[in-house]
């Protein structure tokens, strides 16, 4: 069971459990008596988002405190460590109990009672490859400055195809990452 789907969250605004979860544990916006805290209230900051949010934005700063060269130690880094959570993350979830059922509509397509028509094949794939183009889009202009930044002769088609394929091979991951844990939550009820 979730954190938030325990007792004690008793859905008073009709809001969603998960939402007062995060409005009161993590933000710490709502006190116990849900009341929103005033100003005047000492513990009104979450000192450890706050702490969080300065850390991250102090990598931030550090990344491209020196421009192109010090950033590009930072993707060096960070972009293993990303793919290799993102591979945990898959074998994870491919153990869930129901995985395989999820799994079963990602890559046919068939629907079912439960989930209707919006799984159909033909949707699933569309919403699957607009994404793709949508994540494409949005390092749009990072590819621009990093094209700026190579040299005469180097092979910008390769690595224009070597960045499409991967992006997309990543989305194809994460959507079965995403399809198994709708398997287990049809295998634990109904979703809907």
């Amino acid at each position: 069971p979730l954190k938030w789907s325990a007792e004690g969250y008793d859905n008073k605004w009709n809001s969603g459990a998960a939402t007062e979860y995060f409005l009161r544990n993590t933000l710490k916006y709502q006190g116990d008596n849900w009341g929103i805290k005033q100003p005047k209230d000492t513990d009104q900051v979450s000192w450890f988002i706050w702490l969080c949010s300065f850390f991250a934005w102090a990598l931030i700063y550090l990344f491209v405190w020196k421009g192109v060269r010090s950033s590009s130690y930072a993707v060096c880094v960070s972009l293993p460590v990303k793919l290799f959570l993102i591979l945990l993350l898959f074998i994870r979830f491919l153990c869930l109990d129901g995985a395989g059922e999820g799994i079963d509509i990602y890559l046919t397509g068939e629907h079912n009672t439960t989930f209707g028509k919006r799984f159909e094949k033909v949707f699933i794939w569309t919403d699957a490859l607009g994404e793709t183009f949508l994540s494409l889009n949005l390092c749009l202009g990072i590819m621009n400055s990093y094209g700026s930044y190579n040299s005469r002769n180097k092979p910008v088609i390769r690595d224009n195809f070597i960045i499409a394929f991967a992006n997309t091979g990543v989305n194809l991951i994460l959507g079965f990452c995403t399809f198994s844990i709708i398997g287990y939550l049809r295998h634990l009820g109904d979703p809907a």
